[in-house]
Order: structure tokens, then sequence, then C-alpha cells
């Protein structure tokens, strides 16, 4: 199902060496889970103290602008996570040119499209920006209910149907449920 985001009031710090890796320490993105589980929503968007965005809570972002895919750099805090590291190989053979930026949480509310990218959900639609503003404004394909938007978006289709190829799963599935309890380690 498509994801609604909230942003935590958790600040990181993208200087910690254990925002780079996956260790034991995750209280701040299960803190900023709980927070957004509380506010209504799947998912907690961290933003590091710099003010930059750092991933979600059990998944990296990826945004759709100008005909291309921006992801938070990893120096800003995000993980280096597997599926996030597939997307970056697959984009360019699917005609999605990537970049990893400094992103803010304007550049969300100005994106054509925003999804989640992790090992356990695969690459997974936002629709809600928890109060922010909806990716699109409002009024594009990633608001309707069901975000078909490997239909919507052709580039975003291919690079699904890309992603599914790559890892031997039939088209317009992912590898699992990601409405299971969702567990901030595993991306």
């Amino acid at each position: 199902p498509p994801a609604r985001l909230h942003l935590a009031s958790t600040r990181v710090s993208a200087a910690s060496p254990l925002r780079r890796h996956k260790t034991l320490s995750y209280l701040e993105n299960v803190l900023a889970w709980r927070e957004a589980a509380a506010a209504g929503a799947d998912e907690a968007l961290l933003i590091n103290t710099d003010g930059r965005i750092a991933e979600a809570s059990a998944a990296n972002l990826f945004v759709l602008r100008d005909g291309a895919l921006w992801t938070p750099r990893i120096e800003d805090g995000a993980l280096p996570g597997i599926t996030r590291g597939l997307v970056l190989e697959l984009a360019p053979a699917e005609g999605l040119a990537v970049r990893e930026a400094g992103l803010r949480v304007e550049d969300l509310v100005a994106a054509e499209a925003v999804f989640l990218t992790s090992s356990l959900a695969g690459l997974r639609p936002v629709v809600s920006l928890g109060g922010l503003g909806e990716p699109g404004g409002g009024d594009g394909p990633m608001d309707r209910p069901d975000a078909r938007w490997a239909e919507d978006r052709p580039e975003l289709g291919r690079l699904q149907a890309a992603y599914a190829r790559a890892l031997g799963l039939a088209p317009g599935t992912r590898r699992a449920d990601p409405v299971a309890r969702r567990d901030p380690r595993t991306r």
C-alpha cells in the first residue's frame, strides 16, 4: 500500500558514523516511527540537524522531479540501503537520471512523485506528506487512493518493472507485504 509520511520531531546527526551503517542503534528511528504511528502515518521522515532530509524511519526516500530521481546524500544521514543502491543502478537504463543531493521538505512538496525503498517493501509510493502538502501539489496521480503510479508515471512503471526483474519477481509484485510490522533495521 502507499505510504503516508509524518515529519518527525526527532532530528538526527548527519555527522554520526552510526548513520552510515546498519547497527543495533536505532533508537532515533524507532522513536520517530512511533511518533508517526501516533499521528496516523505509516512512516516518519527524519531530518538532520542541518534541516536536510536524511531518510524515512525504515526506508530510503526518492523524489521524481524534472525527469530525474533525487535521493538524500549519505553525508546527510541516509543509510546506504541495498534497495536504494539497486534503484540508483537501474534508473539510468530506464531513462531516469539520478542525483544525490541535499533535499529539504519543500522539495517533496514540489516533487512530481515521492517514493520509499526498502528490502522489505520494495518501491513504495508516498501519497501524503503529513499536513505539509502532497506530492505533485495535491492534484497529481500520487493523490489517488490506489496510487497506481506504475501506470500514471511510465518512467516509474519501467523502474518498478526493472526492479522486479532484477529480483526475479513477477511484474507488479514486491518482495513482501509492507503492512507487516516494520522494523527500522530492515531496508
